[in-house]
């Protein structure tokens, strides 16, 4: 997860391991991000099978409208706004996306 300066710099940089750890330190971050923030959030591996429905809820809270369609090691990619929609997002049943906006 990349979070975005107003500017468009990169504020800060979170990883998260969904598989292994679960999504409840994706939870918190996301909830923890002003309204109106933009972050960047895209998969590697797999994310799917750890990824709770809260974590779908949080990624939602972004703008995301494709997370739940998200498959075991798909591929899934976001630019959204906290609160706000999606600026691009693209989900894929295996390999790698590419977005841009």
């Amino acid at each position: 997860l990349v979070v975005l300066h107003p500017t468009g710099a990169v504020d800060s940089f979170y990883t998260f391991d969904t598989h292994e750890d679960g999504s409840e330190p994706l939870v918190a971050v996301v909830e923890g991000l002003p309204i109106g923030t933009t972050v960047m959030l895209s998969t590697h591996d797999e994310a799917r099978s750890g990824l709770s429905l809260d974590a779908m809820q949080a990624i939602a809270s972004c703008g995301a409208k494709d997370i739940a369609s998200l498959v075991y090691r798909g591929a899934y990619a976001l630019i959204g706004v906290k609160g706000g929609q999606a600026l691009a997002e693209h989900t894929e049943a295996s390999g790698v996306v590419t977005i841009s906006a």
